[in-house]
């Protein structure tokens, strides 16, 4: 389970970057002026709260009893997939907001509750030191390795064709769901057999 927590969380950093990258220079691209750019984030991030809560009302908790942990973290690098997509088709400002607010609204509602759910399956006495580690040296490596990528591909890979690059690394991500979803089950057989599980705090959630 080690090995799918650090690579559920080093692969993040590695799409993202890309991905805001193209926003911003989209965004740069539309919004001439410093006071417009700044006029469309702020109403961006008004919107996102607004359409965040409604998913975590009235969605959330229906997501992941009807399709399962595992299945919710497949989500994530799939919603890239289909954003590197729109914007390699559609190469234009709507295509970005659309993508940039379901990315966002699927981490922060579905694929950090779940990742944070499997932690739960984990021993109590090593639960710290294993989050420890993929939430604080690994997400922020994979963060840096992100940013290093990205600065040598801009040098050689324009904005558009970076929606050719990103998809790689997104597939990766997702055979790496698809591996946890494969194993999920022996997974959680032994930690129910070794009685690693708090069910107090999976009351609620569909494994």
């Amino acid at each position: 389970l080690l090995g799918y927590l650090m690579a559920l969380a080093f692969l993040p950093g590695i799409v993202a970057p890309m991905f805001d990258y193209i926003f911003d220079y989209l965004a740069n691209e539309t919004y001439g002026s410093e006071a417009s750019l700044l006029g469309f984030f702020g109403v961006f991030k008004g919107s996102f709260n607004i359409l965040f809560l409604a998913c975590q009302v009235v969605m959330v908790g229906g997501v992941f009893r009807r399709f399962g942990l595992v299945n919710v973290l497949f989500s994530y690098p799939i919603g890239y997939l289909f954003a590197f997509g729109g914007l390699y088709f559609g190469f234009r400002m709507p295509s970005a907001v659309i993508g940039r607010s379901a990315l966002e609204v699927i981490d922060a509602a579905y694929y950090k509750p779940g990742s944070q759910m499997l932690y739960s399956i984990i021993p109590v006495e090593l639960r710290g030191r294993v989050s420890a580690l993929v939430q604080g040296a690994v997400r922020r490596l994979g963060e840096l390795a992100g940013s290093g990528l990205l600065v040598v591909l801009k040098a050689f890979v324009s904005p558009l064709n970076l929606n050719l690059v990103g998809p790689f690394f997104a597939i990766i991500w997702a055979f790496c769901d698809y591996r946890l979803k494969r194993s999920y089950s022996t997974i959680l057989y032994r930690s129910l057999s070794e009685k690693h599980v708090n069910f107090a705090e999976l009351e609620g959630h569909d494994l």
